[in-house]
Order: structure tokens, then sequence, then C-alpha cells
């Protein structure tokens, strides 16, 4: 970061954050901690409710079957817990 103040205990800080919570590897990873309000309603219909949640999910226009599967079951355990 190039414009991060050149203070010791700043970088500390700033390396404890990266390690623990920035990084997909990290301690605490953002999929555990960042996730979307479920009080934001982007739609009255229900329909395309659920679908704009579902195809948030994916990263790819085509993505693999184990992956449709594996959210497909996501979603199933949330609407039944």
């Amino acid at each position: 970061m190039v414009d991060k103040p050149k203070n010791p205990a700043l970088t500390k800080f700033c390396d404890y954050l990266i390690d623990n919570y920035i990084t997909n590897n990290s301690i605490f990873p953002p999929k555990i901690w960042a996730k979307q309000s479920s009080d934001r309603i982007y739609t009255k219909n229900p329909c395309e409710s659920f679908h704009s949640d579902f195809n948030s999910n994916f990263y790819h226009q085509h993505p693999h079957i184990f992956k449709i599967i594996e959210i497909l079951k996501l979603f199933q355990v949330n609407t039944y817990i």
C-alpha cells in the first residue's frame, strides 16, 4: 500500500487484519462474515427473489453440475432450518 504511513505498529495491525480476515485462506475468511443482509429485499416477487439469490452463488455462466447440486442442497438446508 503506497499511501500507508510508515508506522511499525500500523503495519503489524494491517498484517493481522489481512492474515485473519481478508484473504481466502485466513482464519476467518470473508465467506464467513461478509454476507449479504437477509433483510434487503430487491424484489417483491418471491420467484424473482429466489432466482436472484440463487444466481448470486455462481461465478460462471455455465457452472459445473456438481457445483449446481451443491448450491441446491445448501438452499434446501437453509429452507428447512
